[in-house]
This record gives structure tokens, sequence and C-alpha cells, in this order.
């Protein structure tokens, strides 16, 4: 009898989980969900208090695989570099940034920065 008992509760508690799972299958737009957690990126990305760099480029290389012609999100990738102290890449997505908007001067002043600390770094 208490066999049967916990046999008819688990086999109802997978039901109820896979219902439930389903449920939330239909109900969840899987590119809003997306989306959002884009968003809460940058927001930790930006706050001066919580960076986080690394989530920081996930979010940038998303927008530069949305529109390639952003110069923006290339600087923002080179940006997380820089601050990850990996500087060949920041070098890399600042002169993509620079080649997209060549008119920006703060872009160029951060190419400029870039190169003399990844020289620094080389040791020359």
């Amino acid at each position: 009898m208490m066999i049967r008992r916990a046999k008819s509760f688990f086999t109802r508690s997978v039901f109820l989980y896979l219902g439930l799972m389903l449920f939330l299958k239909v109900m969840i737009n899987e590119n809003i969900a997306r989306e959002k957690r884009a968003h809460f990126l940058l927001g930790v990305f930006v706050n001066g208090g919580m960076k986080n760099d690394k989530d920081g480029i996930l979010y940038f290389e998303r927008k530069t695989r949305e529109d390639p012609q952003d110069a923006e999100a290339y600087a923002g990738l080179g940006a997380c570099y820089f601050n990850l102290r990996e500087y060949d890449k920041a070098v890399s997505e600042y002169e993509r940034a620079v080649q997209l908007n060549p008119n920006s001067k703060a872009l160029r002043d951060q190419l400029s920065l870039v190169y003399r600390m990844r020289e620094r770094k080389r040791g020359r």
C-alpha cells in the first residue's frame, strides 16, 4: 500500500513537473528573454560600481553581430578588453570603430591610449 502511494505521488509529481515545463516553454518568448538579459548585462557593465567586463563582452559582441556598422558597439567591446588588459583585442576593436567612424576624435584618442598601453605591456 505504501509503495502504491509513493508510486502514485511520484507519477503525479512527474506529470506536474512536465506540465509546468511545457507551460513555461509556451509562455516565455526566448527572444524577449535574451533581449532582457542583454539589457541587464549592459546595465551591469555600465553601472560604475558593478563593472563586469566579461558580461560586457557578451553584450557588445551580440550588438556587433546585429549591426556590423555600429562603431559604438565596437568601441564598447574595445573598452571591455581594455579593462581586462587584453590590449591586442582592444586595439583590434577600436580600429574597427575608427574605421566605421573616422571623424570621432574620442575614438581616435582612445585607440591611441590603447596603443600606448599595449606597447608599455610589451616593454617597449
